[in-house]
């Protein structure tokens, strides 16, 4: 029985309509989407450049840190959008 409960509960919660902020935020999200992914552009042609590597390996591994938020980053932002368009 609670098993059920919370199924009925996690069902309810993916079915409730937008709020108004959600309604906002998922007019907004596809930009913010496009900034992170050129984040992420812009990280991975930096990483590129073998020069880094050479002149900067500290450099480069935090460029390699930065990347990998970046790309967490878009994966969120993604995940974000895909729920707030199921519910829309």
């Amino acid at each position: 029985t609670r098993a059920r409960t919370s199924t009925s509960a996690s069902t309810s919660a993916s079915t409730k309509k937008l709020t108004y902020g959600e309604r906002m935020e998922l007019e907004k999200i596809l930009d913010v989407i496009s900034v992170a992914e050129a984040r992420v552009s812009t990280l991975e042609a930096r990483l590129l450049d073998p020069q880094i590597y050479a002149k900067d390996p500290e450099g480069a591994k935090r460029l390699q840190a930065e990347l990998g938020e970046a790309q967490a980053e878009v994966v969120r932002l993604t995940a974000r959008w895909e729920d707030l368009e199921a519910r829309r």
